[in-house]
């Protein structure tokens, strides 16, 4: 069965889709345009969130990638694109709280 991409089901699919494949994907979220490299689905509280690496964001020198927490509900005008990433360390996905689902993961 085929999602529409802008419902709560079609993003989770097209995210898991992404995950499963370590495609980029490219959104907009809360109004800004972002690359993301997606690492995992979770649920929290009921809610769907993308874990994903965002690779413009603003780091310091001394401070490595981190997963980033993006609820579905602010992600519109998804795609993939025909790129692949590179994903941090298993170290580095664990989950953020005992409490999370995880739906999808490298």
């Amino acid at each position: 069965m085929q999602h529409e991409v802008d419902t709560p089901e079609g993003k989770a699919a097209i995210c898991a889709l992404a995950i499963e494949r370590r495609l980029v994907l490219t959104a907009r979220y809360n109004g800004v345009d972002v690359e993301l490299h997606p690492h995992q689905l979770v649920e929290r509280n009921g809610t769907t969130y993308l874990r994903a690496v965002n690779p413009a964001k603003s780091r310091r020198v001394d401070e490595d990638p981190a997963l980033g927490f993006f609820h579905l509900g602010g992600i519109g005008d998804l795609a993939l694109k025909p790129a692949v990433f590179e994903p941090l360390p298993a170290e580095a996905t664990a989950p953020a709280r005992d409490d999370d689902t995880v739906l999808a993961t490298l």
